[in-house]
């Protein structure tokens, strides 16, 4: 707890408010900071411009400060040494799986902060169609219900999905001052220091979006937020000449769905294919009680089977949820199913 007051206090001093979440809290406010919580937040800036200096110094926050755990598609070791206790603390993100948005995050824990180097490469607009990519729009689209931060960094915005780009929150441009007339006039130090500026996409910190009115993929507003961010003690703690490998992100998936058949009268699978049908009804009843759910519209019902591959007609699927005991009623929006206690019909 000490050592995280102190690297607070440390970075706090000229230090950059961080994008404000949807849904922060009053526990997640340190002073004028704000932890980024549920955010799509991308890195943009050409070779060289400090993208994934910062994705480690932002790392590093998460790790020191907000106590969250940080999942990396690529290394980096921070050393930190209490200037009290002379005590040294060394900060490192676990490797994020190479399957983790085909998987839809299912094994991240929550509130965790997923830092994505050259995410282009897993999400690039020319491979929008691709099961992979397919996935991996579904799990952004989502983080809201797994509740992660994902921070990624790309040269230029527009190479990213086009999906992808319309669930970004914050846009942070980066700039190495040596590579401005003002650091080539001072001779400033490649790498050490870097502008960035912050722009809000979805109206999170200013209640306006920064993207163009006509055409979301342009950014046309002002940033929210500038500063001077020294790069310089982060350098160490990773590898800037490393090759990301991208390898692993041109591995291809395929989804083979299995087709049931909903039996009809005569068909000679019909026991078999009747219980399958009842476990599957039973399946969907449970989970919505479970939910606190006491009703369940028929229409609702009829689309899950589906998409869990049963085929037939909607009356046999009827006959089988009456025979359960499970009884029908007709409201205003179309028929329900009413999940008090049942008692199976012969």
């Amino acid at each position: 707890m000490t050592t995280t007051a102190r690297l607070d206090r440390q970075e706090e001093q000229g230090a950059s408010p961080l994008p404000l979440s949807k849904e922060a809290t009053s526990g997640e406010r340190r002073g004028r900071v704000y932890v980024p919580l549920i955010n799509v937040i991308v890195f943009t800036g050409l070779k060289g411009a400090t993208k994934t200096c910062n994705l480690v110094r932002w790392g590093v926050r998460a790790l020191g400060v907000w106590k969250r755990p940080v999942l990396s598609d690529f290394p980096f070791s921070y050393k930190w040494r209490d200037p009290i206790t002379g005590e040294e603390h060394v900060f490192e993100p676990e490797p994020l799986p190479d399957d983790a948005f085909v998987n839809w995050l299912k094994d991240i824990p929550p509130y965790a902060i997923l830092l994505y180097d050259e995410v282009q490469e897993a999400f690039d607009r020319q491979a929008w169609m691709t099961v992979e990519s397919r996935f991996g729009m579904s799990a952004f689209a989502q983080i809201r219900k797994k509740r992660v931060t994902i921070i990624g960094a790309t040269q230029f915005f527009h190479y990213l999905n086009p999906r992808l780009n319309d669930q970004v929150d914050i846009l942070v441009r980066f700039q190495d001052m040596r590579m401005t007339p003002w650091g080539i006039s001072e001779n400033i130090e490649r790498g050490k220091e870097a502008l960035s500026e912050y722009y809000d996409l979805s109206g999170a910190i200013t209640g306006h979006s920064a993207r163009h009115p006509t055409n979301s993929r342009w950014i046309s507003g002002e940033p929210y937020y500038e500063e001077l961010v020294f790069t310089e003690p982060f350098w160490s703690a990773f590898d800037t000449l490393a090759v990301t490998n991208i390898q692993h992100r041109f591995t291809s998936y395929q989804v083979k769905k299995e087709k049931r058949v909903i039996p009809q009268p005569g068909d000679n699978s019909r026991q078999q294919a009747s219980e399958e049908l009842r476990d599957a009804l039973t399946n969907i009843f449970e989970n919505a009680r479970a939910q606190g759910q006491t009703r369940v519209k028929a229409g609702d019902v009829f689309k899950m089977l589906r998409a869990d591959g049963f085929q037939g007609a909607n009356s046999v699927i009827g006959d089988t949820v009456a025979a359960m005991g499970v009884k029908k009623k007709e409201e205003r929006d179309g028929f329900h199913y009413l999940l008090e206690a049942t008692g199976e019909q012969g």
